[in-house]
């Protein structure tokens, strides 16, 4: 769970750097909510006075494990929901109804990604706000992408984007921010930052690439091969610092 928690640990430094007081009483949305232990939980711990949480993915098996694990009175103010940021059909019964919008590492495997932005400002209150961070690009999409070349494992990733991978590497701030604002949105901050990650040992890495969702592509027989290949293609195209003790990866 190492690289979860140092997902959290981000989520939560952007989210104390919101100056929005406590959002009492305020409807709120967070887009890829994944199984609701990281972002949802996040937003829940900064802003407990919230009225409620409309927490939506479009993974079934994400919210159901989320509405199987959240069932306690903590959670009482969020309500997980099925449904795609692209789909503004299903997001019609909050349109025009949320005053804050949280997303949180969802937005870089959004394929429709102004239809996205399109919507969210459609759900917005006028004046609500929205709060959006997500990986432009990020070392690791090597490893995968050279593991979706090799025809022993390109078979299990057809329905991937690679294709989207490298459109996020051609982009910048500048170019969010004037889709943002063509769509009428008022940037206030945008701006991309380099974080670097650090593992200690072998296994620690590993524990990464088991973590992937990538890894649910691949049939359980062959997942201990994928696991030391991808690891070694990491060696490869990533070698270790100097003192051989440590591997770095910067997203």
């Amino acid at each position: 769970m190492a690289w979860c928690e140092a997902t959290n640990d981000e989520t939560k430094d952007f989210l104390c750097s919101l100056r929005w007081g406590d959002l009492s009483g305020e409807l709120v949305m967070d887009i890829g909510c994944g199984m609701g232990y990281m972002s949802t939980k996040c937003i829940l711990q900064r802003f407990p006075r919230v009225s409620e949480i409309v927490a939506i993915d479009k993974d079934p098996y994400c919210i159901h494990r989320s509405q199987m694990e959240f069932k306690n009175d903590s959670y009482k103010k969020v309500k997980f929901h099925c449904i795609s940021i692209t789909d503004m059909a299903e997001l019609e019964p909050w349109k025009g109804k949320i005053s804050k919008i949280f997303s949180f590492h969802c937005i870089s495997f959004v394929r429709r990604q102004e239809r996205a932005f399109r919507n969210m400002f459609e759900l917005l209150i006028p004046g609500g706000q929205a709060a959006l961070l997500f990986v432009l690009r990020s070392e690791s999409d090597d490893v995968y992408l050279e593991m979706m070349k090799n025809p022993k494992w390109s078979r299990f990733f057809r329905h991937m984007n690679d294709r989207k991978i490298l459109k996020l590497r051609e982009s910048d701030p500048t170019y969010y921010s004037n889709m943002l604002k063509q769509i009428g949105f008022l940037v206030l901050f945008c701006r991309e930052k380099i974080i670097e990650h650090v593992f200690y040992d072998d296994e620690e890495c590993k524990d990464v690439i088991w973590e992937s969702t990538l890894l649910e592509n691949i049939p359980r027989e062959l997942q201990d091969e994928f696991v030391e290949e991808a690891f070694s293609t990491f060696l490869t195209l990533h070698p270790r610092n100097e003192a051989d003790a440590a591997l770095k990866i910067s997203d």
